[in-house]
């Protein structure tokens, strides 16, 4: 872009460092402008109870109590809690029943994209 004229390239980020911006300036004698936006997903880094939460719905849905016993815990921990909705956050799991998120009923399942970071 230097060697031609242009303007630098600008780089924007947000303080979690979770999307990145490049913006490549047009040349100024240029009659044409563009604008392209292209998404980029970062590979996620999980804790270990999130990557053992995928491992036990990889056998098919679980409700929060099955999940808890097959990591070996009695009661519900809070790096469980945490761990659940953030994994859904991240696409990687997913409700059985997602208009009831409470529901007795309720499964967590691995979604494709959880099952492509588990291979």
């Amino acid at each position: 872009m230097e060697r031609n004229g242009s303007p630098a390239p600008r780089f924007e980020t947000d303080q979690d460092r979770s999307y990145f911006l490049a913006i490549l300036p047009v040349h100024p004698q240029a009659r044409v402008e563009a604008r392209v936006e292209v998404p980029v997903e970062a590979r996620v880094t999980l804790t270990d109870v999130e990557k053992r939460i995928l491992g036990t719905t990889a056998q098919g849905p679980q409700a929060t109590s099955e999940i808890v016993r097959q990591l070996g815990y009695k009661s519900v921990p809070g790096n469980v809690k945490k761990a659940l909705p953030h994994l859904i956050e991240l696409g990687l799991l997913e409700y059985t029943i997602p208009d009831k998120p409470n529901s007795r009923l309720q499964r967590y399942r691995l979604t494709q994209k959880g099952n492509d970071y588990l291979n």
